[in-house]
């Protein structure tokens, strides 16, 4: 069975969601006559016409996502017949970091406009920012615009050019030489639209360009934190019960507890919305959703030496002791439920780096 389902999502990796080309003019009808709640985020200058190497990169509410899947058909990218669709949902509908923090994909959302075309898109300021973002934090290098940090690769899309335009169009003040890698930070920064410091912790991996920000994201003090984690219990288990619990494993595995934190809903609702990536899993398609977060522990295990500068966290826990305790506790959790029902209902931060940034976050 598990080689079948392997062979399976291999083949599924090979088509794509999409439409026929022929379809496309007027394919915004019908997205209207559905209620889909979208964008096209960017390209769309010269709709109804687009290249047969051009993707459609959308995003749409968490309402609308599986509804505008359905509406698609699966093909192969490559035929020249089929125009491939890019679908985003505000949060992670595919269960992995969301390409726009929520707070940031609502505002571009909400800004829609109607193109020419036919087609929602952003308005010319979530636009202009919605673009420098995809360029520093999707592309990186692959964006072609300079950097001191790296060399750049080049990119089929001129975003210097693009980016400049976009910013006369709406009366900003920024020459072409703004637009390098540390130049569309400094922008993003003075537009309050860069993400909380965790979502390049997360995407450093895959954009080690932006490693080169978090001096400027951090304090000296965050990296003197070594063996603190803030654990984050979600709605399900914010009783007595599993509390008592999870204070059984701190003891066990040597975590003294600095503070406690019940969230109030608008704290929750905040910190589900800016943290995390929008990494909470799926809230209005899934049974199982832990809810949102609810209840806070501060611990740190005094036996780590925090005079010792830590490193960045890389997307996974660094500390074996929670590792062991998240894993003891979700077990704990998940097998007095059938499996339909299972989920994360226990999140914590990696480090005492992205502890010391969840708790400014938190404002405890």
């Amino acid at each position: 069975m598990l080689i079948v389902k392997r062979v399976l999502k291999k083949i599924d990796s090979k088509f794509s969601y999409g439409i026929d080309k022929d379809s496309f003019e007027d394919f915004y009808k019908y997205l209207d006559l559905n209620n889909i709640d979208y964008v096209v985020l960017r390209w769309f200058d010269a709709y109804p016409y687009i290249s047969i190497d051009e993707d459609v990169d959308i995003l749409v509410s968490d309402e609308s996502y599986k509804r505008l899947k359905k509406m698609c058909k699966r093909g192969r990218p490559k035929l020249l017949s089929f125009i491939k669709f890019d679908i985003y949902s505000v949060t992670n509908m595919d269960k992995y970091i969301s390409y726009y923090p929520p707070h940031l994909a609502n505002k571009i959302l909400q800004s829609k406009v109607r193109h020419s075309s036919g087609f929602m898109v952003p308005n010319d300021y979530y636009h202009f920012l919605s673009l420098c973002y995809h360029a520093l934090f999707h592309k990186g290098k692959n964006s072609g615009l300079s950097s001191s940090f790296h060399e750049t690769h080049s990119s089929k899309h001129n975003f210097k050019n693009y980016l400049f335009k976009l910013s006369q169009l709406n009366d900003l003040n920024y020459t072409y030489d703004d637009f390098t890698i540390e130049g569309i930070h400094s922008i993003l920064k003075e537009h309050k639209f860069t993400p909380p410091v965790d979502v390049y912790f997360r995407r450093v991996p895959k954009n080690e360009i932006l490693s080169h920000f978090l001096p400027e994201m951090l304090n000296t003090s965050d990296y003197h934190n070594s063996g603190l984690t803030v654990f984050i219990l979600r709605e399900v288990i914010n009783n007595d019960y599993y509390k008592n619990k999870l204070l059984k494993l701190f003891s066990k595995y040597n975590l003294s507890v600095k503070s406690s934190h019940l969230l109030d809903y608008n704290t929750s609702l905040e910190f589900y919305n800016i943290s995390r990536g929008g990494d909470w899993g799926c809230l209005s398609l899934n049974s199982n959703w832990g809810g949102y977060p609810a209840y806070v522990y501060v611990v740190k295990d005094d036996t780590m030496n925090s005079s010792i500068a830590e490193s960045y966290p890389v997307g996974h826990v660094c500390y074996d002791n929670v590792k062991l305790i998240k894993a003891e506790f979700r077990d704990f959790v998940n097998i007095q439920v059938r499996k339909s029902l299972r989920c994360h209902v226990l999140h914590t931060s990696d480090n005492g780096i992205e502890a010391s940034q969840y708790i400014k976050l938190l404002n405890i």
